[in-house]
This record gives structure tokens, C-alpha cells and sequence, in this order.
């Protein structure tokens, strides 16, 4: 990550080098926590339009839901994940991932939402 700074109640952070040569030209992520609330803004330009896919991976069990996911842990303990605008989800994969299950045990879920084509956007969710 480059271009790292504090923000109040969070940080913001430009990962477009994690994709190199994926022709990103900004990809930055935003984290705002407020009260029992995490807000996350993916704001994105690529050199040319294109497809994407933001993938959001947890240990937890998502569900679809009207606001989006909820997500449920091996304990009980529920958490939603709600999407602005106009953004679904297509799939949500279920993957045995040897480098996290040390952490996160046997099972990691990939939620995979697709972004239209197009040369720069904005994406925001928030857990609670």
C-alpha cells in the first residue's frame, strides 16, 4: 500500500500496487469506524474500462438478505454487511484456503461482487 494516512476515525490507503499490471491507476480503500460501525469506500480508476470483481472474503457464514449479507460465526454472533447503490453479489464461494486456515479455520467464504465496465467508480459498504 502507498500514500497511507490517518483520517479521523480511520485511515485511507491507495492499493493499486497490489494489482500491478491489472491497469489500475488508483485503487484507494477508506476505513471509517463510528460507533459499532466499520464504513469501507473502494475508490477505483483504471487506465482503460473494464470489468471487475471486488472480492470480500470471511470465515463467517454469509446468507443473502434484503440489505445485503448477514454473516454468522461458529458461535452464534451475527454481523450484516450492507451495500449502497446499486451493487449485488453473484456468487459466494466456498474454498478450503491452506495460508488461512491456521487463522481462520477449515472453511473461507469469497463473496464476489462484479462491477460494470467502466474507467473509474466508487464503491462503499458498512458492517455492523
Amino acid at each position: 500500500a502507498r500514500n497511507i494516512r490517518n483520517i479521523e476515525n480511520g485511515f485511507c490507503q491507495d492499493i493499486a500496487s497490489a494489482y500491478e499490471g491489472e491497469g489500475i491507476l488508483k485503487w484507494e480503500r477508506t476505513l471509517l469506524v463510528d460507533e459499532g460501525r466499520i464504513d469501507i469506500t473502494e475508490d477505483f480508476e483504471y487506465e482503460d474500462e473494464k470489468e471487475a470483481v471486488i472480492h470480500l472474503m470471511t470465515q463467517f457464514k454469509p446468507q443473502k438478505e434484503e440489505y445485503g449479507l448477514s454473516l454468522t460465526s461458529k458461535t452464534g454472533a451475527k454481523m450484516e454487511v450492507h451495500f449502497s447503490g446499486d451493487f449485488t453479489y453473484d456468487e459466494i464461494e466456498t474454498k478450503n484456503d491452506t495460508k488461512l486456515s491456521a487463522s481462520w479455520g477449515d472453511m473461507v467464504y469469497r463473496i464476489n461482487i462484479p462491477i460494470d465496465k467502466t474507467k473509474a467508480g466508487k464503491f462503499e459498504y458498512y458492517f455492523i
